[in-house]
Protein backbone atom coordinates (compact mmCIF):
# COMPACT_ATOMS: atom_id res chain seq x y z
CA UNK A 1 0.00 0.00 0.00
CA UNK A 2 2.82 2.41 0.88
CA UNK A 3 4.54 1.71 -2.45
CA UNK A 4 1.28 2.31 -4.33
CA UNK A 5 0.79 5.61 -2.49
CA UNK A 6 4.31 6.77 -3.31
CA UNK A 7 3.86 5.91 -6.99
CA UNK A 8 0.28 7.18 -7.10
CA UNK A 9 -0.98 3.82 -8.36
CA UNK A 10 -3.74 1.41 -7.39
CA UNK A 11 -2.33 -1.28 -5.09
CA UNK A 12 -4.39 -3.92 -6.92
CA UNK A 13 -2.59 -3.22 -10.19
CA UNK A 14 1.01 -3.84 -9.12
CA UNK A 15 3.20 -6.46 -7.48
CA UNK A 16 6.64 -6.55 -5.88
CA UNK A 17 9.76 -8.59 -6.61
CA UNK A 18 13.31 -8.55 -5.30
CA UNK A 19 14.42 -8.13 -8.95
CA UNK A 20 12.89 -8.29 -12.42
CA UNK A 21 13.76 -12.01 -12.78
CA UNK A 22 12.83 -13.30 -9.33
CA UNK A 23 9.48 -14.61 -8.12
CA UNK A 24 6.75 -12.28 -6.91
CA UNK A 25 6.48 -11.49 -3.20
CA UNK A 26 3.03 -13.07 -2.80
CA UNK A 27 2.58 -13.49 0.94
CA UNK A 28 1.52 -10.06 2.16
CA UNK A 29 1.43 -11.18 5.79
CA UNK A 30 5.22 -11.47 6.16
CA UNK A 31 7.57 -8.60 6.93
CA UNK A 32 10.06 -7.17 4.45
CA UNK A 33 12.93 -8.17 6.72
CA UNK A 34 11.84 -11.82 6.59
CA UNK A 35 12.25 -11.84 2.80
CA UNK A 36 15.68 -10.21 2.93
CA UNK A 37 14.80 -6.54 2.39
CA UNK A 38 16.90 -4.16 4.47
CA UNK A 39 18.18 -0.58 4.38
CA UNK A 40 19.40 0.23 0.84
CA UNK A 41 17.78 -2.80 -0.78
CA UNK A 42 16.10 -2.51 -4.18
CA UNK A 43 12.59 -3.59 -5.00
CA UNK A 44 11.12 -4.20 -8.44
CA UNK A 45 7.58 -2.94 -9.00
CA UNK A 46 5.80 -4.93 -11.69
CA UNK A 47 2.61 -4.19 -13.57
CA UNK A 48 -0.34 -6.45 -12.84
CA UNK A 49 -2.05 -7.74 -9.73
CA UNK A 50 -0.02 -10.10 -7.55
CA UNK A 51 -0.65 -13.80 -8.06
CA UNK A 52 -2.11 -15.76 -5.19
CA UNK A 53 -0.13 -18.02 -2.92
CA UNK A 54 0.65 -21.26 -4.81
CA UNK A 55 0.15 -19.74 -8.26
CA UNK A 56 3.05 -19.73 -10.71
CA UNK A 57 3.64 -18.16 -14.10
CA UNK A 58 4.79 -20.41 -16.95
CA UNK A 59 6.56 -19.03 -20.00
CA UNK A 60 5.51 -21.39 -22.76
CA UNK A 61 7.62 -21.98 -25.86
CA UNK A 62 6.64 -23.82 -29.02
CA UNK A 63 8.94 -26.45 -30.48
CA UNK A 64 9.04 -26.08 -34.24
CA UNK A 65 9.50 -28.84 -36.80
CA UNK A 66 13.10 -27.87 -37.40
CA UNK A 67 13.93 -28.40 -33.72
CA UNK A 68 14.06 -24.73 -32.69
CA UNK A 69 11.79 -23.08 -30.13
CA UNK A 70 9.96 -19.75 -30.07
CA UNK A 71 7.93 -17.91 -27.45
CA UNK A 72 4.22 -18.79 -27.52
CA UNK A 73 2.16 -17.68 -24.48
CA UNK A 74 2.31 -17.13 -20.72
CA UNK A 75 -0.11 -18.89 -18.38
CA UNK A 76 -0.70 -18.80 -14.62
CA UNK A 77 -1.54 -22.11 -12.93
CA UNK A 78 -1.79 -23.53 -9.43
CA UNK A 79 1.34 -25.43 -8.45
CA UNK A 80 -0.86 -28.20 -7.02
CA UNK A 81 -2.40 -28.85 -10.44
CA UNK A 82 -1.27 -31.77 -12.62
CA UNK A 83 0.41 -31.75 -16.01
CA UNK A 84 -2.88 -32.91 -17.52
CA UNK A 85 -4.58 -29.83 -16.03
CA UNK A 86 -1.86 -27.65 -17.51
CA UNK A 87 -2.53 -29.24 -20.92
CA UNK A 88 -6.24 -28.43 -20.62
CA UNK A 89 -5.44 -24.81 -19.77
CA UNK A 90 -3.02 -24.58 -22.70
CA UNK A 91 -5.61 -26.10 -25.04
CA UNK A 92 -8.13 -23.45 -24.00
CA UNK A 93 -5.62 -20.65 -24.55
CA UNK A 94 -4.49 -21.99 -27.93
CA UNK A 95 -8.08 -22.39 -29.14
CA UNK A 96 -8.77 -18.73 -28.35
CA UNK A 97 -5.72 -17.46 -30.20
CA UNK A 98 -6.40 -15.51 -33.38
CA UNK A 99 -3.65 -17.45 -35.14
CA UNK A 100 -3.05 -20.81 -33.41
CA UNK A 101 0.34 -22.44 -33.91
CA UNK A 102 0.83 -24.60 -36.98
CA UNK A 103 -0.28 -28.18 -36.38
CA UNK A 104 -2.68 -27.35 -33.53
CA UNK A 105 -5.37 -30.06 -33.47
CA UNK A 106 -7.75 -28.48 -30.94
CA UNK A 107 -7.42 -31.14 -28.21
CA UNK A 108 -5.35 -31.31 -25.02
CA UNK A 109 -4.27 -34.87 -25.87
CA UNK A 110 -2.49 -33.47 -28.92
CA UNK A 111 -0.08 -31.46 -26.74
CA UNK A 112 3.23 -32.76 -25.42
CA UNK A 113 4.69 -30.76 -22.52
CA UNK A 114 8.45 -30.79 -21.90
CA UNK A 115 10.85 -29.11 -19.52
CA UNK A 116 13.17 -26.42 -20.89
CA UNK A 117 16.73 -26.00 -19.68
CA UNK A 118 18.42 -23.02 -21.23
CA UNK A 119 18.35 -23.53 -25.00
CA UNK A 120 17.78 -27.29 -24.71
CA UNK A 121 14.47 -29.15 -24.66
CA UNK A 122 14.27 -31.46 -21.66
CA UNK A 123 12.24 -34.41 -20.44
CA UNK A 124 8.58 -35.06 -21.23
CA UNK A 125 6.25 -34.45 -18.27
CA UNK A 126 3.86 -37.23 -17.13
CA UNK A 127 0.17 -36.39 -17.37
CA UNK A 128 -0.92 -37.44 -13.87
CA UNK A 129 2.07 -35.96 -12.06
CA UNK A 130 1.62 -32.78 -9.93
CA UNK A 131 3.52 -29.82 -11.32
CA UNK A 132 5.55 -29.40 -8.13
CA UNK A 133 6.77 -32.99 -8.45
CA UNK A 134 7.29 -32.90 -12.21
CA UNK A 135 9.28 -29.67 -11.91
CA UNK A 136 10.93 -29.67 -8.45
CA UNK A 137 12.36 -26.14 -8.72
CA UNK A 138 9.09 -24.53 -9.72
CA UNK A 139 9.11 -20.74 -9.53
CA UNK A 140 7.57 -17.81 -11.38
CA UNK A 141 8.84 -17.52 -14.92
CA UNK A 142 9.54 -21.26 -15.31
CA UNK A 143 10.06 -22.04 -18.99
CA UNK A 144 8.44 -25.07 -20.61
CA UNK A 145 8.12 -26.31 -24.19
CA UNK A 146 5.05 -27.67 -25.96
CA UNK A 147 4.90 -29.80 -29.11
CA UNK A 148 1.93 -30.15 -31.42
CA UNK A 149 1.07 -33.80 -32.12
CA UNK A 150 -0.85 -35.42 -34.98
CA UNK A 151 -2.15 -38.31 -32.81
CA UNK A 152 -3.44 -38.33 -29.20
CA UNK A 153 -0.83 -39.19 -26.61
CA UNK A 154 -0.96 -40.18 -22.95
CA UNK A 155 2.26 -39.95 -20.97
CA UNK A 156 2.56 -42.27 -17.96
CA UNK A 157 5.49 -42.94 -15.59
CA UNK A 158 6.43 -45.93 -17.79
CA UNK A 159 6.57 -43.83 -20.97
CA UNK A 160 9.88 -43.00 -22.64
CA UNK A 161 10.58 -40.92 -25.72
CA UNK A 162 12.95 -42.62 -28.17
CA UNK A 163 14.31 -41.65 -31.58
CA UNK A 164 13.58 -44.01 -34.46
CA UNK A 165 15.76 -43.96 -37.59
CA UNK A 166 14.94 -45.89 -40.74
CA UNK A 167 17.72 -47.56 -42.70
CA UNK A 168 16.42 -47.87 -46.26
CA UNK A 169 18.15 -50.92 -47.76
CA UNK A 170 17.29 -49.85 -51.32
CA UNK A 171 18.82 -46.38 -51.18
CA UNK A 172 21.31 -47.32 -48.41
CA UNK A 173 20.38 -44.12 -46.55
CA UNK A 174 19.76 -43.74 -42.82
CA UNK A 175 16.90 -41.28 -42.49
CA UNK A 176 16.64 -38.49 -39.94
CA UNK A 177 15.30 -39.51 -36.50
CA UNK A 178 11.61 -39.35 -35.61
CA UNK A 179 10.42 -39.18 -32.01
CA UNK A 180 8.17 -41.97 -30.74
CA UNK A 181 6.59 -42.32 -27.30
CA UNK A 182 6.69 -45.95 -26.16
CA UNK A 183 6.27 -47.95 -22.96
CA UNK A 184 9.54 -49.09 -21.45
CA UNK A 185 7.84 -52.30 -20.28
CA UNK A 186 6.78 -53.28 -23.82
CA UNK A 187 8.31 -56.17 -25.75
CA UNK A 188 10.10 -56.01 -29.09
CA UNK A 189 7.01 -57.40 -30.79
CA UNK A 190 4.81 -54.66 -29.32
CA UNK A 191 7.43 -52.10 -30.31
CA UNK A 192 7.33 -53.34 -33.93
CA UNK A 193 3.55 -52.97 -34.01
CA UNK A 194 3.77 -49.43 -32.64
CA UNK A 195 6.48 -48.40 -35.11
CA UNK A 196 4.42 -49.74 -38.03
CA UNK A 197 1.37 -47.90 -36.70
CA UNK A 198 3.32 -44.63 -36.61
CA UNK A 199 5.44 -45.23 -39.73
CA UNK A 200 3.66 -47.91 -41.79
CA UNK A 201 5.75 -47.36 -44.91
CA UNK A 202 8.84 -48.78 -43.24
CA UNK A 203 7.89 -52.34 -44.17
CA UNK A 204 6.88 -53.79 -47.55
CA UNK A 205 3.80 -55.62 -46.20
CA UNK A 206 2.52 -52.51 -44.44
CA UNK A 207 3.15 -50.43 -47.58
CA UNK A 208 1.24 -52.96 -49.71
CA UNK A 209 -1.71 -52.93 -47.32
CA UNK A 210 -1.92 -49.15 -47.51
CA UNK A 211 -1.39 -49.12 -51.26
CA UNK A 212 -4.40 -51.38 -51.79
CA UNK A 213 -6.69 -49.07 -49.89
CA UNK A 214 -6.08 -50.60 -46.49
CA UNK A 215 -5.75 -48.74 -43.21
CA UNK A 216 -2.96 -48.53 -40.72
CA UNK A 217 -4.81 -51.13 -38.61
CA UNK A 218 -4.82 -53.50 -41.60
CA UNK A 219 -1.11 -52.98 -42.04
CA UNK A 220 -0.20 -53.67 -38.44
CA UNK A 221 -2.58 -56.63 -38.05
CA UNK A 222 -0.62 -58.71 -40.52
CA UNK A 223 1.96 -61.20 -39.26
CA UNK A 224 4.60 -58.53 -38.80
CA UNK A 225 5.63 -59.46 -35.27
CA UNK A 226 8.24 -61.71 -36.84
CA UNK A 227 11.62 -60.38 -37.90
CA UNK A 228 10.30 -58.76 -41.11
CA UNK A 229 10.91 -55.44 -39.35
CA UNK A 230 14.50 -55.49 -38.11
CA UNK A 231 15.43 -53.70 -34.90
CA UNK A 232 18.76 -52.53 -33.53
CA UNK A 233 19.90 -50.09 -30.87
CA UNK A 234 22.41 -47.41 -31.82
CA UNK A 235 24.65 -45.34 -29.60
CA UNK A 236 24.07 -41.64 -29.05
CA UNK A 237 27.84 -41.13 -28.97
CA UNK A 238 30.50 -41.36 -31.65
CA UNK A 239 30.37 -40.31 -35.30
CA UNK A 240 27.07 -39.63 -37.10
CA UNK A 241 25.23 -42.83 -38.01
CA UNK A 242 25.45 -43.78 -41.69
CA UNK A 243 24.69 -46.95 -43.66
CA UNK A 244 28.08 -48.48 -42.85
CA UNK A 245 27.53 -47.85 -39.14
CA UNK A 246 23.99 -49.25 -39.31
CA UNK A 247 25.31 -52.42 -40.93
CA UNK A 248 27.66 -52.98 -37.97
CA UNK A 249 24.86 -52.82 -35.36
CA UNK A 250 23.62 -55.97 -33.63
CA UNK A 251 20.34 -56.65 -35.39
CA UNK A 252 17.40 -58.58 -33.91
CA UNK A 253 19.25 -59.47 -30.70
CA UNK A 254 17.85 -62.82 -29.54
CA UNK A 255 18.28 -61.88 -25.87
CA UNK A 256 16.52 -58.53 -26.33
CA UNK A 257 13.60 -60.29 -28.06
CA UNK A 258 12.75 -62.03 -24.76
CA UNK A 259 13.13 -58.98 -22.51
CA UNK A 260 11.27 -55.77 -21.80
CA UNK A 261 12.69 -52.73 -23.57
CA UNK A 262 13.96 -51.24 -20.30
CA UNK A 263 15.92 -54.38 -19.46
CA UNK A 264 19.38 -55.40 -20.61
CA UNK A 265 20.77 -55.71 -23.20
CA UNK A 266 18.93 -52.69 -24.64
CA UNK A 267 18.02 -50.81 -21.44
CA UNK A 268 16.09 -48.15 -23.36
CA UNK A 269 15.47 -44.76 -21.76
CA UNK A 270 14.58 -41.23 -22.87
CA UNK A 271 16.65 -40.26 -25.88
CA UNK A 272 17.69 -43.79 -26.87
CA UNK A 273 18.15 -44.35 -30.61
CA UNK A 274 16.52 -47.27 -32.43
CA UNK A 275 17.28 -48.17 -36.04
CA UNK A 276 14.75 -50.15 -38.10
CA UNK A 277 14.91 -51.77 -41.52
CA UNK A 278 12.73 -53.86 -43.80
CA UNK A 279 14.31 -57.31 -43.61
CA UNK A 280 12.88 -58.34 -46.99
CA UNK A 281 14.52 -55.39 -48.71
CA UNK A 282 17.75 -56.08 -46.86
CA UNK A 283 17.75 -59.76 -47.83
CA UNK A 284 17.20 -58.91 -51.52
CA UNK A 285 20.22 -56.59 -51.69
CA UNK A 286 23.21 -57.72 -53.79
CA UNK A 287 25.81 -59.53 -51.70
CA UNK A 288 28.92 -57.55 -50.73
CA UNK A 289 31.08 -59.80 -52.94
CA UNK A 290 29.01 -58.93 -56.03
CA UNK A 291 29.13 -55.21 -55.23
CA UNK A 292 32.88 -55.32 -54.56
CA UNK A 293 33.36 -57.28 -57.78
CA UNK A 294 31.59 -54.57 -59.75
CA UNK A 295 33.71 -51.92 -58.10
CA UNK A 296 36.87 -53.93 -58.80
CA UNK A 297 35.97 -54.37 -62.47
CA UNK A 298 35.31 -50.67 -62.77
CA UNK A 299 38.69 -49.80 -61.28
CA UNK A 300 40.43 -52.35 -63.57
CA UNK A 301 38.79 -50.88 -66.68
CA UNK A 302 39.78 -47.41 -65.57
CA UNK A 303 43.42 -48.48 -65.10
CA UNK A 304 43.42 -50.23 -68.49
CA UNK A 305 42.07 -47.09 -70.15
CA UNK A 306 44.80 -44.96 -68.58
CA UNK A 307 47.47 -47.46 -69.70
CA UNK A 308 46.13 -47.40 -73.25
CA UNK A 309 46.30 -43.63 -73.29
CA UNK A 310 49.92 -43.68 -72.11
CA UNK A 311 50.98 -46.32 -74.66
CA UNK A 312 49.06 -44.59 -77.44
CA UNK A 313 51.07 -41.43 -76.87
CA UNK A 314 54.27 -43.21 -77.86
CA UNK A 315 56.14 -41.81 -74.85
CA UNK A 316 57.12 -43.80 -71.79
CA UNK A 317 56.45 -41.81 -68.61
CA UNK A 318 58.78 -41.85 -65.66
CA UNK A 319 58.11 -40.78 -62.10
CA UNK A 320 60.48 -38.63 -60.08
CA UNK A 321 60.62 -37.69 -56.42
CA UNK A 322 61.44 -34.13 -55.34
CA UNK A 323 62.68 -33.60 -51.80
CA UNK A 324 63.03 -30.18 -50.17
CA UNK A 325 65.48 -29.48 -47.35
Amino acid sequence: LEMARLLDLDAETLHLRRSARTAQLKDETVTLASVGVSHGSSLFVGEGAPRGEGQVLFKVFLREEGGGVKSLVQVTVDDKDTVAGLKQLLATRLSKMKTPPQGWGGNASLIRVRDKKGMEVGKVLCDDMPLKKALPRLTDGKEIVVQMLSKPETVSPSSILVQVRVWDAETNIVEAPKELMISKTASCGQLRQQILGAMPRVCCDAKDALGQGGTVEDATSQSLTSLELGLAKASAFGPPLDAAGAARLKWNDEVAETKALCEAPWSLRDGSILVVRDERKFASRPSPSVESGKVGQGKLKKRQGVAAQVLGGGVRERGITISVW
